[in-house]
């Protein structure tokens, strides 16, 4: 750090000093004067109290930056003041700094919520030192606690706005697929392939913008679920099923194995049958032709366990740690020109996870498969 660096900081913590409010609680006025007096040089702010009850009353009003806080004091001594202002939610995050001359007594300060001690018979020194590192630390702690609430605030409004678009560009695409629908029917061989262009590149782009909307509402906390005693087996036939057409079409065979003919859970309809199908259909889509895909239930008395394993590119393992991630580059790519958006993976997660499981990936490198396991407790 060079001079300048160092001359601007110790102006800005001179700065932050000069703005800050001291509440002194002491109740002998004798120890009070010269503290008093030599603090008001640096232009801090001084308030007095005399007692617990009156600090109290005083700090949850004018709100202090730093309570300098007797130990001794008739009533309500300094530990009872702490502990109230500790459990008082607009007083609680105020450090307190004790003035004791009792050796014995600063592990007992701590444990009520104190910062930081000086010993009687003070050094004014000291205090101002204390003092003004307790106030660079708070004044940090704002401004990162105001970051943070501007980043939240960011996020929610790119949320909003990712929400809105993908919402507003949804309905034009439908009817983009609705005409093209309608005019394949009348149109020749050279326009149809043409046509068939514009319904891909469609559809990828309709499929982009459900899963954008999909995970915005996953993580803006807008996706309810409904958790209800559902059966799995029927559930993942079905989804077996359903990917049972493009699996043929790189003639991939697809093996349900279950080891009970029933299998409950109390879980979401909706959610599970979406981590299945993107399961599922994510193996579908990086395996090779002529290649198995495995997928297998079970269940314990403390848990469900859904794998699927397919003979795939596999997973490098500087993949494996980003394969859930939004977007993720991943060297695996679709076997047969398939769309991917990037987001499947990780709604599954999310998914997973808002329902109190846990969802990961196994392969031992590339080309050598992958396995994705599901589990949730029961």
């Amino acid at each position: 750090m060079n001079l300048f660096n160092i001359q601007e900081k110790n102006k800005n913590n001179m700065a932050n000093l000069e703005k800050s409010k001291i509440l002194v609680v002491d109740d002998k006025p004798e120890n009070l004067d010269v503290l008093i007096d030599y603090l008001d040089k640096f232009g801090l702010t001084i308030f007095v109290a005399r007692n617990g009850e009156e600090a109290i009353q005083l700090a949850t009003k004018i709100m202090p930056d730093i309570i300098l806080l007797d130990v001794i004091m008739p009533g309500i001594d300094g530990f009872q003041t702490c502990h109230h202002l500790k459990e008082n939610e607009n007083t609680r995050e105020i450090p307190v700094i004790f003035m004791t001359a009792l050796s014995d007594k600063k592990v007992k300060g701590f444990k009520v919520g104190g910062v930081d001690y000086v010993t009687k018979p003070l050094q004014h020194e000291e205090v101002l030192a204390r003092i003004r590192a307790h106030i660079t630390i708070r004044f940090q702690q704002k401004k990162l606690e105001k970051q943070n609430e501007d980043l939240l605030q960011l996020n929610q409004e790119k949320n909003d706005f990712l929400g809105m678009v993908s919402h507003d560009l949804k309905n034009p695409l439908n009817n983009i697929l609705g005409i093209a629908d309608l005019l394949n029917s009348s149109i020749q061989d050279k326009e149809r392939k043409l046509l068939r262009l514009i319904e891909a590149n469609s559809k990828r782009m309709l499929e982009l913008i459900t899963e954008l909307l999909d995970i915005n509402r996953i993580e803006s906390g807008k996706r309810d679920l409904s958790l209800q005693k559902i059966e799995l087996t029927a559930l993942l036939f079905e989804s077996v099923y359903r990917h049972r057409m493009p699996a043929e079409k790189k003639q991939i065979q697809l093996h349900f194995e279950q080891t009970d003919k029933n299998c409950y859970l109390y879980a979401d309809r909706t959610a599970i049958t979406q981590i299945f199908d993107n399961l599922i259909s994510n193996a579908v889509k990086y395996s090779p032709f002529d290649k198995h895909i495995n997928i297998r239930l079970f269940q314990s008395e403390k848990v469900v366990r859904c794998e699927i394993q397919d003979e795939g590119q596999g997973i490098t393992k500087q993949d494996q740690q980003k394969i859930f991630a939004k977007f993720a580059r991943l060297s695996a790519r679709p076997t047969d020109g398939e769309n991917s958006t990037g987001l499947g993976l990780s709604i599954v997660k999310k998914l997973v996870e808002s329902m109190d499981g846990h969802v990961w990936a196994e392969s031992e490198g590339k080309n050598k498969g992958s396995l994705f396991i599901v589990e949730f407790p029961r």
